[in-house]
């Protein structure tokens, strides 16, 4: 009883010994099904009720920097759900598979794509070809496979390496390489068709899409192209922010801001709504990989260590070396409260919780020879190897 005489109940407890209640049961279980049962459910599990934020702390240990999260009030749900995902496939178990010599030559971007009904996987090598396979026949498959299940293969679908491939929704795809071509390509049953081409200025090093609409690719003219590809790939807008080659670009879709880097050691926040620079800083011995999530940006140095910054206003949060490695910071991706990435000449994909405080290492995935490109989603991870190796590290389905 309260002190005024009333019940007690599940509902009217601490968010403290709620949290403490529904702690064994996974975040996933949690949201998909628990929350929807009743209205009292969903005022406790609701992904913006403060039940979340106390759950990251006691349970995944997880305080994220002071200003992250600000901008997204399903934050601290999410980064509970992605979290507890890659526990629970650990604990279980991954379903891993290894695709030999997919590419004859080194595979330089690799896209994960489990949106809705699609679960593929596109890879793009130095052999100028991409490579569509779908994921349904290797998640019960228990041998090493030699392309098989069988993919779809689109030889020359560039006259140089493939340097990035990215998912633009709605069923399709673009490609980008060193031929300074763009190439927009629907999905569908029949492998990879292309449906719009553009030659464009300068040989392409990155690329990213903000939706269905638009996709900005970096050149070795210094410039970053932004592309209409609605209907024809017209381009929008060059951007010349920076003095040399700009090396990588990062995106958080739901931000206004897109953020460059290149061999200039210049760091770039720019507006997508004018198309125009807004801050800067200068990054000594950065190592040219970057992700972004919300109002974090992790950047990988030559030390071996991640420099974390406040995407407002590129104030410092943290510099941190995840492991004993001292190698070079090569490839980066991130998502909420958690962060993967590989190092140069490493042969191993770590997955690390980041914020404040006590970080957690979540996974360790391995290769035989250097990882070359990296990507994950709702707790799974694909990665592709120097000797064209791709490695898909899957759920295990219940």
């Amino acid at each position: 009883m309260t002190p005024n005489g009333s019940a007690t109940t599940l509902f009217t407890l601490p968010v403290e010994m709620q949290q403490h209640i529904f702690s064994y049961i996974p975040a996933e279980d949690l949201l998909s099904n628990l929350r929807l049962t009743t209205t009292k459910m969903w005022s406790i599990l609701n992904p913006e009720e403060k039940y979340w934020q106390v759950r990251n702390k006691n349970v995944n240990h997880l305080i994220p920097y002071d200003h992250n999260f600000t901008q997204d009030c399903l934050g601290h749900a999410k980064a509970a759900y992605g979290i507890e995902k890659i526990k629970d496939n650990v604990v279980r178990g991954y379903n891993k598979k290894m695709v030999t010599k997919s590419h004859i030559a080194t595979i330089d971007s690799i896209k994960l794509i489990n949106y809705g009904e699609l679960d593929l996987v596109l890879t793009g090598g130095r052999d100028r070809t991409i490579v569509m396979r779908g994921l349904s026949g290797y998640r019960n498959y228990d041998e090493l496979l030699i392309d098989d299940p069988p993919a779809f293969e689109y030889k020359e679908a560039h006259n140089g390496w493939i340097s990035k491939i990215e998912y633009g929704q709605n069923m399709k795809a673009i490609s980008v390489g060193w031929d300074g071509k763009i190439v927009v390509w629907d999905m569908n049953n029949s492998g990879l068709t292309p449906i719009k081409k553009h030659t464009g200025f300068a040989a392409y090093v990155d690329c990213v899409t903000t939706g269905p609409s638009t996709a900005l690719c970096s050149c070795m003219d210094k410039s970053i192209v932004v592309y209409d590809m609605r209907a024809t790939l017209k381009v929008q807008a060059r951007m010349y922010h920076q003095h040399r080659t700009i090396t990588k670009l990062a995106m958080d879709p739901d931000s206004n801001y897109g953020y460059s880097f290149g061999e200039d050691n210049q760091l770039i926040c720019f507006d997508k709504r004018t198309w125009s620079t807004v801050s800067s800083l200068t990054i000594e011995k950065g190592s040219h990989s970057m992700a972004v999530y919300g109002e974090t940006l992790a950047f990988g140095k030559v030390n071996g260590s991640i420099n974390f910054y406040n995407t407002r206003n590129f104030n410092e949060c943290d510099n941190v070396f995840m492991s004993e490695s001292r190698a070079a910071i090569k490839n980066i991706k991130m998502s909420a409260g958690h962060i993967a990435f590989t190092r140069a000449h490493g042969n191993h994909l770590e997955v690390y919780t980041y914020g404040q405080k006590r970080r957690e290492n979540l996974a360790k995935f391995l290769s035989q020879t250097e990882i070359c490109s990296i990507d994950y989603s709702h707790g799974e991870f694909v990665y592709s190897e120097g000797s064209g190796d791709v490695h898909f590290c899957l759920s295990t389905r219940m």
